[in-house]
């Protein structure tokens, strides 16, 4: 039996999109970009959601960018940011930092992250 591969959802702020007729040029554009299993264009919202193996991700997105630039030149595709996975970096790098403020003591100092 094949094994299943891991899909990655990525959304994208579509900055300069004003009319439903562009949304739907840049929906019939996304759908034949090699790899894509799912997509959506929401004209209310500007997002495009795109759905692909993470195999295949980079190049997804690469040719997503491309066509958006192309169909619609003066539309900038800007990735949406996961608030959850933003705030779990800050912790992390807030925790590298107080890492490297350590005394010799073994004691932080300035450090607010429970597990240091």
């Amino acid at each position: 039996m094949e094994e299943q591969k891991q899909k990655i959802k990525r959304e994208f702020t579509l900055e300069g999109l004003d009319c439903a007729n562009c949304a739907m040029k840049i929906e019939n554009g996304v759908k034949g970009i090699a790899g894509v299993s799912a997509y959506s264009v929401n004209f209310a919202t500007k997002t495009l959601t795109l759905e692909t193996e993470q195999t295949k991700e980079e190049t997804v997105v690469s040719e997503a960018k491309k066509k958006v630039k192309m169909l619609e030149p003066h539309i900038n595709l800007q990735e949406k940011e996961n608030h959850y996975s933003n705030l779990i970096l800050k912790r992390i790098r807030l925790c590298i930092l107080c890492c490297k403020n350590r005394t010799r003591s073994g004691t932080a100092r300035g450090c607010y992250i429970i597990h240091c």
